[in-house]
This record gives structure tokens, sequence and C-alpha cells, in this order.
């Protein structure tokens, strides 16, 4: 006889179920697929009538006191005990892996084992390898239908195993994999449906068009063996890398089953009309499609779809402390039938719930200061409380008028304390697509804790009435809500509190998930909880609003639970009574979603580091290291700063939460306590918060180390740069000694050069360079030819004429040229501006300037500096002659900088007051500058005196 011992059933009503535990039979897993002596387990079916089951009766004491236990005992049929931990009941119930905790002992060989009474196992005779290939074939065959081979073929035109060690292997991205599937459903050739969930591509949260039923099929070719998995971890740590390959099995049987039309059928959205094939890439905001030869198309796999509907808010409540009557758009139901909706695939609708009320919790680190502040932005002290909200801060709050984007939401406050919580209906207008009528009205409730709430209850969607909401068009509303409520709930938290959710959520703040919890009157079909976990349509559109599915539970006749990786679904008419068990279980889920996201921030933080103390074992390697290192240290210093204090918010929610315990007489409500377990996982939160405490508190200590590292290599750097000024001056001594040197020898130079030249001047007038006595003036000649006889005076003549030329000449000429040097320019005024100019002006002003020097210098971050240089060429104007003009402009961000004015002191009666002003001038009058920009020197003094103190002019 066989033994199954189930987790719950046997202790509690109802049951726990998985998609590898199917009622009636157990599934054996992988891992004894090599172990020798296995059990002979069946699939269910003929045999099942074969199989007895020992079913254990456990006295009502035993339920009632279950919540206080840490354990559940389980019993063998020889009467052997073995403890099963609450532990592993949570990770059964909240894992796909272990849905049965059974599966467990199982795996592990204990007695817990279906055991074989007495010899009864029949021996069966040996079937021929043919045979028994011909059945795997037969069997695999009834498994995989055309949708699967389309999947695989498409795998197969993305992916190759390496045949032999050369050979480097070839796989297929997950988000590649989507991006192509989408393409494959929208053309038609998958029967798939599809909804929009938030994926990590890359370092990027986006929302895509993800078919669960594709990933379904999937998992069944991987759990057949044609495709394999591999998973990577990401450099960032911030996720795991999916990648998939069809492996050998899959390649025979393609060869074996894939038929012409199917391979057509993929090829033509796969490849191009020339036959090339398609790749899928991203280039950081959408999608493309692309091949070697250039062509390339955008997807709108990112393209969100939009439903007409209508919802009323909705307030659990054990959450509510004043009799408000919430508003109800019942009334509106009729709006959304006439409206319209951006869907593009036919929606196959499997499952339908009525009277819906959607829960959406997430966790934003708040406060006793947050919730005051949050008060008083909602007006809750006012006579008139509420308003109008925008997702827009103001920029000029001293304006006379406000321009806004399109979108607002209106705010009525429902209750609140000032110290703890608020209560608030949103109503969401924000545009839609034309024809797109949807009446978002949504239930909202912040609490000091950080646990932030978003509900509503569902009136319509497009032509389906509250009673009949399928989950194909409930996963569209949900995707609109969450993108919503984090509209609504940043523009009401502090700017602090959003600089944490930049931080841990990488910038991608406005597509984080939120975990879900769905409550419905009624689910049709009605079945039992483990039939929805088919492994098909059921459970494909399960997954698309709660996630992956991970365990169900039949809480009463009635009543079912579903659980899975984004949420809960609670349907039966009795459901709102589990609402205080579901909120404090969704206020601790929510904040372990927010916890996985700190680790990974964590880890990226040490990576930060990591990369940090490589750059500064490095630095010397490349010269822009320090500059670098420097930006980097800023960054990772706020960075830890503010992990820090978000770790503290998060210790500090943990604390203060209390818990309610569900009454004794009410089964359903005993289970799904047992199995949620809101104790057990606030213990393991505050666990891993304090293991988490551990990792910032080293990643601080290593900043610190690198903050004295980077000390260390500035006056490492401080003493080489001082060693090499010095030699550089050492330098520069000898060269201006040099210099000295030089002009000596120049002056002598020139003045040979002027004696030379004299001389010359002379021998040519006096015709003494012939050797002959010319003709002199009649009546002079005693005179002259004494002069010339004698060598003393025709000597002095000489040097009188030499003297002479090298005044008139050479010293003329030179100082003439050194006027128009800058050693002429005794004169510098340096202004510091830092106005913002017109930058298409600014360039036709210097149209007309003869520009001398011009300097583009980029600079780190977002600004290019330029510096240009000329001289003005108005002495009237200017009152003498003209300055020199050196302007210095960020020529990106359209600021002029500084102004250096270069004037002859000497030649030029300008001050510095007067050079400024004219300059000015002609900037306002060539329209580069405003007016208003302009400030007298007096009024800057009177106004900003900090200005002058701090060297604005020089």
């Amino acid at each position: 006889l066989f033994l199954l011992v189930r987790m719950a059933s046997p202790l509690l009503p109802g049951s726990v179920t998985s998609k590898y535990t199917k009622k009636g039979n157990i599934r054996r897993p992988p891992v004894y697929s090599d172990v020798e002596n296995k059990f002979d387990v069946t699939k269910g079916g003929e045999d099942d009538e074969d199989e007895e089951f020992a079913k254990l009766d456990v006295p009502s004491n035993v339920v009632g006191g279950l919540m206080a236990k840490s354990s559940v005992a389980a019993y063998t049929a020889t009467g052997a005990m073995k403890s099963i931990s609450a532990s592993e009941i949570w990770s059964a119930a909240m894992s796909r892996g272990s849905a049965n905790v059974l599966d467990s002992y199982l795996q592990g060989g204990e007695a817990m084992l279906p055991m074989l009474a007495g010899g009864a196992q029949e021996t069966k005779e040996a079937v021929p390898d043919r045979e028994t290939e011909a059945l795997a074939m037969a069997e695999l065959d009834e498994k995989i239908g055309n949708d699967h081979l389309r999947l695989l073929y498409l795998v197969s035109l993305y992916s190759k195993a390496a045949k032999t060690e050369e050979d480097m292997e070839k796989w297929i991205r997950s988000h590649a994999l989507y991006v192509l599937i989408f393409e494959g459903i929208v053309t038609g050739v998958f029967n798939f449906d599809y909804a929009s969930q938030s994926e990590f591509i890359g370092t990027k949260r986006l929302l895509i068009n993800v078919s669960q039923e594709a990933l379904d099929s999937l998992d069944d070719l991987r759990e057949l063996g044609q495709i394999r998995s591999l998973k990577l971890a990401s450099a960032d740590q911030r996720g795991i890398s999916n990648a998939y390959q069809v492996s050998r099995e899959g390649h025979r049987l393609l060869k074996r089953r894939l038929s012409q039309e199917m391979q057509d059928a993929v090829d033509s959205f796969t490849h191009t009309a020339e036959g090339e094939l398609l790749h899928a890439g991203f280039d950081g905001d959408v999608f493309f499609l692309f091949t070697a030869s250039g062509y390339r198309a955008e997807s709108t796999i990112t393209n969100i779809e939009d439903v007409s509907y209508v919802s009323s808010p909705y307030v659990p409540n054990c959450l509510r402390r004043s009799n408000k009557v919430l508003t109800s758009n019942s009334h509106r139901s009729y709006e959304c039938a006439v409206g319209k909706t951006s869907i593009r695939d036919e929606l196959s609708e499997a499952i339908h719930l009525a009277d819906v009320r959607v829960l959406l919790a997430e966790y934003v680190p708040l406060g006793d200061n947050a919730i005051d502040s949050m008060c008083d932005k909602l007006a809750c002290r006012d006579r008139i409380q509420g308003g109008l909200f925008a997702d827009y801060t103001d920029i000029d709050p001293t304006g006379e008028g406000i321009e806004i984007p399109a979108g607002l939401t209106g705010v009525r406050v429902l209750d609140f304390d000032l110290l703890n919580f608020v209560n608030f209906e949103a109503d969401i207008h924000f545009p839609e697509s034309e024809g797109i009528i949807q009446v978002e009205n949504f239930g909202t409730h912040l609490r000091r804790d950080g646990f932030c709430m978003y509900a509503l209850k569902v009136e319509a969607i497009l032509g389906n009435s509250g009673d009949n909401i399928s989950l194909d068009l409930l996963s569209r509303v949900l995707v609109d809500v969450m993108m919503d409520s984090s509209r609504i709930i940043d523009s009401l938290v502090t700017e602090y509190q959003r600089s944490l959710l930049d931080l841990i959520y990488h910038g991608d703040k406005e597509t984080r998930d939120k975990m879900a919890v769905i409550l419905a009157d009624n689910i049709d079909p009605k079945m039992s909880a483990e039939l929805y976990l088919d492994g098909a349509e059921y459970e494909a559109e399960l997954k698309q609003v709660i996630g992956q599915t991970y365990s169900a539970y039949d809480l009463t006749d009635d009543e079912l639970m579903i659980i899975g990786k984004n949420g809960i679904l609670v349907t039966g008419r009795g459901s709102r009574r589990y609402e205080p068990l579901l909120l404090q279980s969704f206020a601790l889920i929510s904040r372990e979603r927010f916890f996985r996201y700190l680790v990974t921030r964590s880890f990226t933080l040490d990576n930060s580091l990591r990369r940090l103390r490589n750059a500064m074992d490095t630095y010397e390697n490349d010269p822009n290291s320090i500059v670098v290192i420097r930006s980097n240290m800023s960054r990772v210093s706020r960075e830890v700063v503010l992990l820090e204090q978000t770790l503290s918010y998060f210790e500090e929610s943990l604390h203060e939460m209390s818990f309610t315990d569900p009454d004794e007489d009410d089964s359903g409500a005993v289970l799904m306590a047992t199995v949620l377990n809101a104790r057990l996982q606030h213990e393991t939160l505050i666990r891993r918060a304090k293991d988490l405490n551990k990792n910032v508190y080293g990643a601080g200590q290593e900043f610190r180390s690198l903050q004295q590292m980077v000390q260390v290599i500035s006056s490492t750097q401080s003493l080489r740069l001082g060693e090499i000024m010095q030699s550089n001056t050492t330098k520069m001594d000898l060269m201006v000694e040099q210099v000295e040197k030089s002009g000596v020898h120049l002056d002598v130079i020139k003045l040979l050069l002027a004696a030379v030249v004299a001389f010359s001047l002379l021998d040519r007038l006096t015709s003494l360079h012939l050797n002959v006595r010319g003709s002199f003036v009649s009546g002079f000649e005693p005179f002259l030819e004494y002069i010339i006889e004698l060598p003393g005076p025709f000597f002095i003549i000489s040097v009188l004429v030499w003297v002479g030329f090298k005044f008139l000449f050479i010293d003329h000429r030179t100082r003439k040229l050194n006027s128009k040097l800058t050693s002429g320019l005794n004169m510098v005024v340096k202004l510091s501006v830092n106005k913002r100019i017109n930058l298409a002006r600014w360039r036709d002003f210097l149209l007309f300037k003869d520009i001398l020097h011009e300097q583009s210098d980029r600079v780190a971050g977002s600004q290019r500096h330029k510096v240009v240089m000329w001289f003005e060429t108005d002495e009237l104007k200017w009152r003498g002659m003209p300055p020199r003009i050196e302007a210095s402009f960020d020529e990106r961000n359209g600021f002029l900088l500084g102004v250096t004015f270069a004037i002859n002191r000497s030649r030029s009666r300008l001050t510095d007051d007067t050079a400024r002003m004219l300059f000015f001038e002609d900037l306002v009058n060539a329209k580069c500058l405003k007016a208003e920009d302009v400030v007298d020197d007096g009024e800057a003094e009177d106004k900003e005196e900090e200005e002058e103190e701090d060297g604005d002019y020089i």
C-alpha cells in the first residue's frame, strides 16, 4: 500500500496542490531519474484504483493551537512522527519547486515515501529497446503541439550547441525571445495571449508585453528535454540573465515532426523578404528588429495596451476610522461599453471573476515627518480638504501663472491621523488615447511604517460588467493602476523620499512593480483549487495577474486561495473576512519585495566600491583617473548614506508591526494564517535586515578606507606636483637667465647692426666707399676737406650718424611694436558673469570681431567651455587705445561664464567700471543678454556683498 502524507490537508480543511501535485497521484522529483531502486510512481489514471492512501484524523485542539506552534507533526502508518517546521510550510506556499512539503521527504528518501506493502509490487517483463523508444516517442508526440514545434523551431534559429571544444555555444537571451514571440503573436503565427509585465532589461526596468502561455510552452519543452536553459549572473548583480538553446533531442524532434508549413510560418516574421534573418536589439529605450545588412524596424512590444474601464475607490473596513461613504461609480458602468481598446490580439478568455476588488501594495520609506508633510499637502487640517494635484514640481514659485502638463488627480480625504496614517480617494484624470474611456478612482492608505495600499472595485471593463470580469482584461487594468499609483505617491512624498526610491529602484521608480491581492465573490469556472494549476490556459491567465503561480488551497468548500509571485487571488462570497489576515501578510510581502531591491542595491554598491579600489590601484595608468575617481566617490558617498538611512527606515518599520490571530472556529482563516504565517515572515525579515546591516556597515567601512586612499593619492600627487614645479622653476630660472643673456647679446647685435648701416650710409653719401674724392658743395670745400682729412672729426660725425639712426629707426620701431604686445596692456580686469545668453545671437556677435585666439575645452559632464579673444577697434568709444577682451562661455548650455579686459592704462582712460558697462551695453544691443540681467556695480554691492568678497572683480 502506498502512504501519502499531505502537509496541510490532514490537519486542516482544504488541500495543498501544485502543477506537479495532481489530485490522486504523486509526481516523482527529477532527482530520482538516476537513482537505483526508484519507486514506481504513476501519472494517474488506470493504476489509481490500485493505490490506497491513509488519511489522518487530527483532533480539533491541534488545529486550534496550530498558530502557536512552530511546527506541524506528520505521522506515518507505523506511528513514527516526522516534524514539518512552519518555515517549510511557508516555503512550500511561496515556491513552486516545493509546492508540497512532501517533496522534501521524497527527495531525502525518508520513511514518508510511498511504501509498497509486503511484496505487492508486480514484476513486469522487460520491454525491448526499440519498443521502449517507440513508446517514448509516441508519448512525446502526444505532449508536443503545433505551437510547441513552432516555438522550438524559433529557438533553433538563434541558438546552436558546440560540437567541438573550440566551438562557441550560441544561446538566445530571454528578452530577445520575448520580442520574437510577441512579433509571432501579432502576426498570427502563435496562438498565444500576452499581457504587460515589469521586466529587467539590462540595467533598466521596463513594461513589456509577455505571453505567459508561451512561457508555459517553454517550460514544457524544458521539462521534456527539448530545450536547455542557461542562467548567468549579470555583471552589476541586478539580476539573472536567462538564455535558451535547443537540445539535440529537440533537433531530432524538429527533423521528425516539423512541417514545411510550420517552418514557413515562423520564417515569415523572422526573415526579411530577401531571406535575411532578423535579430532583436535594444537601444536603451525601445526594442527593434535588425539585419546584418542594415535593415531596422522598431518593435511595439513596449506599447502598453489600454482598455476602457470604470472603477470605484475601495478601502478595507479594517483600515477605516470614520463613517465617510466611499464614492461609487457603478452608475457609470455603461460608459466603458462604448469605449475603445488598443488590444491587437484576439483574447481567449478562460477565467472570469465576479465583484472584483483589487488591492495593490508597496513599501515606501516613510516616517512621522513624511506623514505630517503629506497631511499638509492634502490639507487635512483645513476646512476644505484635498484638492487637485499634478505630477509636477513648481520651479518658479514667484511667477504670475503656472503652466503644467495635462493630467490632474483629484483627492478627497476620508480619514487621517496626523501621526500615523491617512486614507483618501484619488480620482485620476490623466490623458488617454482617443476613444479610451477610463473612470479611474481608487482608495489609498498610507501609513507611517511605510505600508502603502491602493484599492479599487472594478465596476466594468469594456462590455463586461462587474460580475463577468475576465483575467485577460483585468491584467491591463492592473498595469494601468500600478503606473498611475506610482505617479500619485511620488507627487505626495518629499524630495528626500523620492531620492530614496530612485536609489533603490535604480532610477526606474515609475515602473516599479507592486504586490496585488485580488478578492472576488465568485470565479468561473468554479472547481477545486488544484485544477487551476493545470500548466495550460487556466494557469497562464492566472500568471497574467499574480505572476508565476506557486500553490493553491481550498480554504472552504466555496472559497479558494491561489498564491503567485506577484500577488494572491482569493475567491468566495466570504472572501472579505480574510482582509485583516491578508493585509498583515500583504504588508510583509511588500516589504520583502522592497527588501530584495535593497539587497540588490547593496550588491551594486559593493561592485562600485570594488571598481573604485581597482581604479585607485591603477590610477597612474590613466591621467584622467583622479577626476573619474573623485566623481565616483561623490556618487558612492551619497549612495552609502542613503542606503544606510533606507535600511534604518526598514528596520524601524519591522519593529512597529503587530499581528492579529484568526478566529479558531474559522477553518479557512486558520488555514490561511498557517500558510501565510505573518509572524514567520516578520521574524525572517528581521534576521535578513540584520544580515544586510552587516553588508551596509562593511560598505561604509570600505568607503572610509577608500577616502583615506584618495587622500594618500592626493598627497602623493601634490608631492609629485611640488617636485615637478620645483624642477620647472629651476628650469625657468635657467631659461630666464638664458633669455637675459640672449637679450644682452641681441642689444649688442642691434647696436652693431645700426653702426654698420649708419657707416655704410655715410660712406655712400660722401662717395668714400669708392676710395675717390667726390665734388663738394661750392663754398664748403675747405671745411669738408678738413673734416675728411682729419680722422677725429669724421669719426665723431660717423658716431653721431650711428646714434641718430638707432634712435630714429630701431628704437622707435621697437617701442611701437611693444605697444601692441601684451606687455603694453598693464591693467587686467577679470569679471565673473555666469549669465544665460542667446547662443545664436552670441555667435553672430563674434562674427564681427577679429578673433585672435579661440580654444575649446570639454569639461566632464554636460558642459563644454570655450574661450575667444579679440581686440576692439573703436578708439573713440573705448576712450583711447581699445582693450583686448577674452570671453569664456559654455557652448552647450548657453552661459557666459566670465570676461577679462586687458587695457593699456598709459594710452587709455578706461576704468574697470566703464569697460564693464560698455561691454554689457554691446551685448544688450546685440540681444545676446537681457537688460534685466545687467546690474550696476553700485546695486551689486548693495544686494550681493558676497560677490565682491569672493573676488568677482580683480
